[in-house]
């Protein structure tokens, strides 16, 4: 049916009108689009910066102490610890944290005293930056002491050890006595931990040819032990005794006392 005239106007202003509004529609589609893109682009924009913020910052040092390297297994921690010795110069004081001004009123008695004589030797653990985590003899027969000094006041010892594997091995929480028959060390163990009630105690005993680098007990209970410089050092997979015992640590020998 054909349109009167008048009809044909307001048709033609319908159509119009639904164009306009259709294109009105399609630009706000196209802006909210180019918001979004825009807020996208901040986001990702943000989430650099903070990555790259977040490279800039130095994170924790590790650990020094004689289980540092615990993270590895026995085995390969007990061969990542080599044996060196403090350089002439002044003596130093070990440092809990590297670089961190030592505070008397914060540590205990002494800690900030320089106690560690040069040509004392021991072993290194590991190295962060400038530092070295170092662990050396303490106060006493069977202490020993862990912390960090200056690399530069590390020298490596990649000598043979002078001392032989047999004798008494002790620290402050366990005792190694080592003998020979024939062509075969034996290791006894025997480790203690003292809690607040009763002391728990742990013991292994081990066979190894004469002249190995490392002995070791691989089972249910595993330590691995080498000679690093002048002393034993010995980690364990925790399960060679009772609650809180291990064997980890650098052993001092006992030239006092027989196996």
């Amino acid at each position: 049916m054909a349109l009167l005239p008048q009809q044909a106007i307001c048709s033609r202003q319908a159509a119009s009108g639904q164009e306009a509004n259709l294109i009105y529609q399609f630009n706000e589609a196209a802006l909210d689009v180019k918001k979004t893109f825009a807020t996208a682009a901040a986001l990702i924009g943000v989430v650099g910066c903070a990555v790259a913020c977040a490279a800039t910052v130095d994170a924790d040092p590790p650990r020094c102490n004689e289980t540092s390297v615990a993270e590895a297994s026995p085995l390969d921690g007990v061969k990542l610890v080599s044996a060196g010795n403090i350089t002439a110069g002044t003596a130093l004081h070990l440092e809990f944290v590297p670089g961190e001004v030592c505070d008397p009123r914060k540590s205990r008695p002494g800690w900030c005293t320089p106690n560690v004589a040069p040509g004392t030797a021991g072993v290194l653990i590991h190295r962060y930056k400038s530092w070295a985590c170092v662990v050396v003899p303490g106060r006493g027969k069977l202490a020993t002491a862990s912390g960090w000094i200056p690399a530069s006041r590390w020298s490596a010892d990649s000598s043979a050890s002078t001392s032989s594997w047999l004798g008494i091995w002790q620290n402050d929480h366990a005792k190694l006595s080592v003998t020979a028959t024939d062509d075969r060390l034996h290791v006894v163990g025997n480790a203690i931990w003292q809690g607040p009630g009763d002391p728990h105690f742990g013991s292994f005993t081990l066979e190894a040819p004469l002249g190995s680098d490392v002995v070791g007990l691989s089972d249910e209970c595993e330590v691995q032990i080498r000679k690093v410089g002048n002393f034993l050092f010995a980690l364990d997979n925790k399960r060679c005794g009772g609650m809180n015992v291990s064997f980890d640590g650098l052993y001092r020998y006992r030239g006092d006392l027989n196996p």
